[in-house]
């Protein structure tokens, strides 16, 4: 079982934050639309990569978001266009609400309030992450156990809907 992108963020919204208005500080730097082949499912994935930086932090964030299912073709059709390594290739845009996405980011609050509710649920990129022992009494900091997206993810979406790859 994995989840769309919509679903994602409408879990996101459901905690006490702002990820969504904090996204407006932050930087993308280095967006990348690379082809991953997927040996289980025997076609292409659009893996899409990008580095994130916070402006009032010196940090940077690798996040990625991979879209299952995406057909990748070689000819037009009225398709967009997306620049991969080694040429372009052309797909139609993907949804929200429709297709199944992977994703991640190396931030902390993706880290220790999602990846592993994203690794549950079917929806994480990547290795699952180490489990993490809880050293102090505050309570969690996914008390509602929902997977979820951090800003860097938010913002990457934003800017994907803004250049027409990602509809809703």
């Amino acid at each position: 079982m994995s989840l769309t992108l919509k679903e994602l963020l409408d879990n996101t919204r459901k905690f006490p934050s702002n990820r969504e208005k904090k996204s407006e500080e932050i930087k993308i730097y280095g967006l990348e639309f690379l082809r991953k082949w997927s040996k289980e499912k025997r076609h292409h994935n659009l893996l899409i990569e990008a580095l994130v930086s916070s402006s009032n932090r010196d940090s940077n964030y690798h996040t990625c978001l991979a879209v299952d299912g995406i057909r990748l073709m070689k000819e037009r059709w009225d398709r967009y266009r997306i620049p991969v390594e080694g040429g372009q290739v052309f797909s139609r845009p993907f949804s929200a609400s429709k297709d199944r996405i992977l994703c991640s980011c190396d931030c902390r609050d993706y880290t220790f309030r999602f990846a592993a509710l994203n690794e549950k649920h079917g929806a994480l990129y990547g290795p699952e992450p180490e489990h993490y022992e809880q050293k102090t009494n505050r309570p969690p900091a996914n008390s509602l156990n929902l997977p979820g997206i951090c800003k860097h993810l938010v913002l990457l979406a934003d800017i994907l809907r803004d250049q027409g790859v990602l509809v809703d």
